[in-house]
């Protein structure tokens, strides 16, 4: 519609393209520029997922809220969060760690005498 706005008017191009022209209007209207949530928005999603790579992807939502706070961006958990959520990044869990059974065994207490003695 943009190519031919020179050739036909705003009204004969929606027409023939079935859409109306208020339509048009604000369709050109939200293609410049964003709202000012939306621009925070995408600075808080940008924040978030230069501290996500920078931890390696090991950090949580708390402990990123941590990071962008001592950059002076102060957020509430659940923003954090739901930025999270909207790039998809999880962050890896923690392996369990496996008991291992300790090689040294203490002694057993006989009480200086054995049972064999009771016998």
């Amino acid at each position: 519609m943009q190519q031919h706005q020179g050739q036909h008017s705003h009204q004969v191009l929606a027409q023939a393209l079935g859409v109306t022209r208020s339509g048009f209007y604000a369709w050109r209207k939200s293609q410049g520029s964003h709202s000012p949530r939306k621009q925070a928005q995408q600075s808080l999603d940008e924040a978030v997922a230069t501290c996500f790579r920078l931890s390696k992807g090991r950090y949580g939502a708390e402990r990123l809220l941590v990071d962008l706070t001592e950059q002076n961006r102060y957020h509430d958990i659940k923003t954090v969060r739901a930025s999270m959520k909207r790039q998809g990044l999880m962050c890896q869990k923690r392996s369990p760690v496996l008991k291992q059974q300790p090689s040294w065994q203490p002694p057993k207490r006989t009480f200086g005498f054995s049972v064999a003695d009771y016998r």
